[in-house]
């Protein structure tokens, strides 16, 4: 009937639509270096963090501790204009994904 397929049709639609949107779901990665200046040397055991205050992309990411080369990979959804947090504090903005030296 005339209404089972359109039925079949519409579920069709929104399978292939939830099926591209887990496809293209995928994590971005933004590199932050942290080098302290008092000490000269990269930064250890730093907490980092990724703040986004867009319309669409709104939040934070979770803490990441950098290496010992002062490296934080930082994984996120969002994309775009966001704040750096080191050990909780505001830093600098940045555009994410990307990498960013920060000299504390």
């Amino acid at each position: 009937s005339k209404k089972l397929f359109s039925t079949l049709i519409f579920t069709l639609i929104q399978v292939l639509f939830s099926t591209k949107i887990i496809i293209f779901n995928t994590m971005a990665t933004s590199i932050v270096k942290i080098y302290n200046s008092r000490y000269n040397e990269w930064a250890e055991g730093v907490r980092v963090s990724l703040g986004f205050n867009g319309i669409v992309n709104l939040g934070s990411t979770a803490d990441f501790l950098t290496d010992a080369n002062g490296t934080a990979v930082i994984e996120h959804s969002a994309t775009g204009n966001c704040t750096v947090y080191v050990n909780g504090r505001k830093v600098e903005q940045f555009y994410a994904p990307g990498s960013l030296t920060i000299t504390i």
